[in-house]
């Protein structure tokens, strides 16, 4: 399965998740899957500005310059089992 990265962001993860699937419709026809690396606050600050720099993010508004795709491709199992290595 192609997986393209919608989102980027930092802060309290659980909570931002759950409000992102609310407002934003992502179709029947899609799955999303949801990940996150935990890390001090000053580093996850840097490391998603990096992101927005490097990245296009549909789902981020605000400081996202970048223009590449951010894409994985993961296995039958892997989609069923919902882990990824």
């Amino acid at each position: 399965f192609h997986c393209r990265a919608l989102y980027v962001g930092n802060g309290r993860v659980k909570a931002r998740i759950f409000s992102h699937a609310q407002k934003n419709d992502f179709g029947d026809d899609m799955v999303v899957y949801f990940s996150y690396l935990e890390m001090p606050n000053r580093c996850s600050k840097y490391v998603e500005q990096l992101l927005l720099d490097i990245y296009d993010f549909p789902m981020n508004k605000a400081e996202n310059t970048g223009s590449n795709s951010l894409c994985s491709y993961i296995g039958q199992a892997e989609a069923d089992f919902g882990t990824f290595a």
